[in-house]
């Protein structure tokens, strides 16, 4: 059964014999003295649980060619402390060790698995381009290696009698059973399913809206591109806020002052960038800023701002998500002048239809 390790050994869910290797590292640390638990302590106990033949790590590395006890062979590790010395309790790895034991669970996903395995803390280590590594890499052992023998290796066993759980990738079962399946069909939907929505259960014609502006592929899912997203969901809300607080306030100033060309200001701050060229949106801009009172002009400086923050997310959204660096505004609005004529005839259809 697979056991979750603690935040000092980098919280991720490990095999059983993932989690015994480790606990060996620890004990062999603690028997040659040392401060902490290294990468050396770990290759240590790897190569002493590949020795089993009957471990899964031990199989596969044979299966490829390399034999345990020739990779231990010129293996050299720290002297044992002499008898009778106290003995250190090390109560975590060090930094290098940490950072190896962190990128686990990014190791185990690789293989589609939801833990990592003694295969994927091999390939983690020899990855790590450590010292330590150096003399089972120039034996021709890398993390590539490591994981080809993982998905090459399927030990025969009967049915029902393979209960190990340290396997790199998951069993391919038997043609026809459920697990050999490479492809699976879902049911068909439903009629009414087919006339309201898309098999992902949102609008099609609200996904054709949202992908004219909004990235629609998996290039953007990147620590910059979260980020990105984020501050612009942020920058949207705040000019929608500031233009809809300076609407409102210039129709209450409009009917408190008796003035009504201050209504002939609402359209104007209410427009938008992706919709209008630069020059007449800017006009727009600066004709509400002129009619408005001194209050609302603040607000109206505001939802500028952050309107052209919020475009200048969305067209560096989208440059990589298209991957054109010449991406711009202008195919915004031709794009979203395109979804609205299409959406204009498919609701004609419909009125039509009725």
């Amino acid at each position: 059964m697979p056991v979750l390790l603690t935040e000092a050994w980098g919280g991720c869910r490990v095999s059983d014999a993932a989690a015994e290797v480790l606990s060996l590292a620890q004990a062999g640390a603690t028997t040659r003295g040392a401060e902490y638990v290294r990468l050396e302590h770990v290759l240590s106990a790897l190569l002493q649980a590949a020795n089993d033949p009957e471990s899964h790590v031990g199989s596969a590395l044979n299966a490829v060619g390399f034999e345990a006890s020739s990779l231990a062979t010129g293996w050299r590790e720290e002297a044992p402390t002499s008898a009778g010395a106290e003995l250190a309790s090390p109560s975590a790895p060090d930094p290098c060790l940490r950072g190896v034991l962190r990128d686990l669970g990014a190791w185990s996903e690789l293989t589609g698995q939801a833990y990592a395995t003694t295969l994927h803390l091999l390939a983690a280590c020899l990855e790590s381009s450590a010292p330590e590594t150096r003399g089972l890499i120039d034996a021709g052992l890398t993390a590539d290696v490591v994981l080809s023998a993982g998905a090459r290796y399927h030990p025969t066993t009967a049915p029902g009698t393979d209960t190990t759980d340290d396997r790199a990738f998951q069993a391919r079962g038997t043609p026809g059973d459920p697990a050999g399946a490479m492809f699976s069909v879902p049911p068909p939907p439903t009629p009414p399913d087919l006339s309201t929505r898309t098999g992902g259960l949102r609008s099609p014609a609200v996904k054709r809206l949202l992908s004219g502006t909004l990235p629609s592929g998996a290039r953007s899912n990147t620590p910059l591109g979260v980020l990105s997203i984020g501050r612009w969901a942020v920058c949207q809300a705040l000019h929608y806020l500031a233009t809809l607080g300076a609407a409102l306030l210039l129709v209450t100033a409009a009917f408190e002052q008796g003035n009504c060309w201050l209504l002939l200001g609402v359209p104007l701050v209410v427009a938008q960038l992706n919709v209008l060229p630069m020059v007449p949106w800017l006009a727009a801009k600066a004709a509400a800023f002129w009619l408005a009172p001194a209050p609302v002009r603040w607000l109206i400086l505001v939802s500028v701002v952050f309107e052209l923050l919020t475009c200048r997310y969305e067209v560096w959204m989208k440059r990589v998500d298209l991957a054109d660096p010449d991406f711009g505004l202008s195919q915004v609005r031709r794009q979203l002048r395109s979804d609205v004529k299409w959406l204009t005839g498919k609701l004609r259809g419909a009125t039509d239809e009725g």
